[in-house]
C-alpha cells in the first residue's frame, strides 16, 4: 500500500512538477516546504523526539565516515528502532509529497508495520488502542521507549499528573506543560513513546486524544 502525503491525498502543495534528484536544489526546496506544510506534524514528532533525533545523529556521523544511504539507516535502525520509525514515517511524508522534484515516488511506500489504513468513527477509539498495543508489543517499532517509560518512576508520575490534569478539566497542551515542569524527565520520555506511537499509527489514531493535532 503507498503512503499518502501530509496533505490527506489532495494535490500537491510543495512539488510544481519540476523534475529533480536528491541532493538538487529543487529536491531540498520541495523538502523544506514539506517540513513547514504537509509533513509539518511528522517532522514535528522527530524534532520532539530523543529518539529521532538520536537517529539522525547517527546518519550524520556515518555519512562523515563514508557510508552509503541505505546501510546507514540499516545501521542505525539495528540499535534505534523508535528513532527510525518516526524518521522514516516524516522522510516517507517528504518523498510523497515531492515525487518530480525528488525523483521519488520509487520511494513513496508504506513505512507502518501496525497501522492498517482505516481512520476510526467518531468516538471509536479501539482501532486506535489495536494499533497501539501492536506498536509497543514485543520486539515492536516503540517497545524501547514503552519500556522506557513503564521503568521509569518519572514517567509514571508525569502520567498521573496528567491524567489528573486532564480529568480537572486541562486542556492537553496546557497539562502536558505542567506536568512536563513538574517531571522533565518523565515529559520527555512520554514525548518520545507518543511520538514514535503517532509515527505508527497516524490512520488509526487519526482524531484521537492519542495523537490529535
Amino acid at each position: 500500500m503507498a503512503a499518502s502525503g501530509g496533505n490527506g491525498g489532495g494535490g500537491l502543495v510543495c512539488d510544481d512538477g519540476t523534475s529533480g534528484e536528491l541532493g538538487t536544489s529543487i529536491c531540498t526546496d520541495c523538502w523544506n516546504c514539506t517540513a513547514l506544510g504537509p509533513c509539518e506534524a511528522e517532522w514535528s514528532r522527530c524534532d520532539d523526539s530523543l529518539s529521532c533525533n538520536a537517529f539522525v545523529e547517527c546518519l550524520q556521523v556515518c555519512d562523515e565516515m563514508g557510508g552509503d544511504v541505505e546501510s546507514c539507516i540499516d545501521a542505525c535502525a539495528s540499535t534505534n528502532r523508535a528513532g527510525s520509525s518516526i524518521y522514516l514515517s516524516a522522510q516517507t511524508c517528504s518523498f510523497c509529497e515531492c515525487p518530480n522534484a525528488c525523483n521519488a515516488e520509487d520511494r513513496c511506500v508504506d513505512v507502518l508495520e501496525c497501522d492498517d489504513g482505516t481512520a476510526p468513527e467518531s468516538g471509536e477509539v479501539a482501532i486506535c488502542n489495536t494499533c497501539i498495543g501492536c506498536s509497543v508489543g514485543i520486539d515492536a517499532p516503540c517497545t524501547a521507549p514503552d519500556d522506557a517509560c513503564n521503568e521509569s518512576s518519572s514517567c509514571d508520575a508525569f502520567i498521573r499528573c496528567d491524567l489528573e490534569c486532564l480529568n480537572d478539566g486541562g486542556d492537553p497542551e496546557s497539562c502536558f506543560a505542567t506536568c512536563s515542569e513538574a517531571e522533565p524527565i518523565g515529559g520527555s520520555l512520554y514525548r518520545d513513546l507518543a511520538s514514535c506511537i503517532c509515527a505508527q499509527c497516524p490512520n488509526n489514531c487519526s482524531g484521537t486524544s492519542t495523537c490529535e493535532g
